[in-house]
């Protein structure tokens, strides 16, 4: 059986990258963003599983959630937004490591490349370690 992610709140890193994922600030529209800084609340995300098999995001330090919309086509930026929007997180062949994707279409949260302050953005393949991530639960 699968492992599945329990409401709490977690750092998240790329697994190719090793970059954690940040949202700068609480304006509407601000690209989630890569980061090598660890600690703070823009660094930290609410995950809340939903009862359905899908998940919310809500960054802790800004109180803004991950949003991409409905039916966005490859390359549209995550960012934060006042309203939520439901994902699925689900395990790859490799335990402990997950990709985020969108509800509605085959998409994939994903790093186009390991630079400080790439977008996370809409991706392709659940099998591309650039769009695979690991949660590190924090108190």
């Amino acid at each position: 059986m699968p492992n599945t992610i329990p409401t709490g709140m977690y750092t998240l890193m790329n697994v190719r990258y090793s970059n954690i994922i940040m949202l700068p600030d609480n304006s509407d529209g601000t690209p989630v963003i890569a980061s090598v800084k660890s600690g703070g609340g823009s660094n930290v995300w609410h995950i809340e599983e939903q009862g359905n098999g899908r998940y919310t995001l809500r960054n802790r330090g800004e109180s803004t959630y991950a949003w991409v919309g409905n039916r966005q086509p490859l390359g549209a930026t995550v960012v934060g937004r006042p309203s939520s929007q439901q994902f699925t997180i689900e395990e790859t062949r490799e335990p402990h490591k997950y990709t985020i994707g969108t509800s509605d279409t085959s998409h994939y949260w994903g790093l186009p490349d390991g630079e400080m302050g790439s977008a996370v953005e809409l991706r392709a393949s659940s099998t591309d370690k650039g769009n695979w991530w690991t949660f590190t639960r924090t108190y």
